[in-house]
């Protein structure tokens, strides 16, 4: 990665469970939040999707993909901490970080 090129990006990712999985008998899908470093949004689409896929989750929606701004306020302490340690992760390691996933039940 170009690293003056790159930016901090973050996404709302909603997933459905490959039908092979164990999970799926269960877990209809969920969403998460992923932080990543790359060039564009582009790029960042493609390597969230290579990455979903790598984890056996097809993507059913994608709310958003944006720069990240740092000075972001979430609602408590713990999870500004949370989410800036996630950051700071993904600038010094260039890994895609998943916020902890959100999953929702079968009908």
């Amino acid at each position: 990665m170009n690293e003056k090129t790159d930016k901090l990006y973050w996404a709302n990712i909603e997933y459905h469970y490959e039908k092979n999985l164990t999970e799926s008998k269960k877990l209809q899908g969920g969403f998460v939040y992923v932080f990543l470093k790359a060039f564009d949004v582009q790029t960042a689409l493609k390597r969230i999707i290579f990455e979903l896929k790598r984890l056996k989750l097809k993507p059913i929606e994608i709310e958003f993909i944006c720069p990240y701004d740092l000075e972001t306020e979430w609602d408590t302490v713990g999870q500004n901490e949370k989410i800036l340690s996630i950051c700071e992760t993904v600038q010094q390691t260039s890994d895609i970080i998943f916020d902890t996933f959100n999953a929702y039940e079968t009908e």
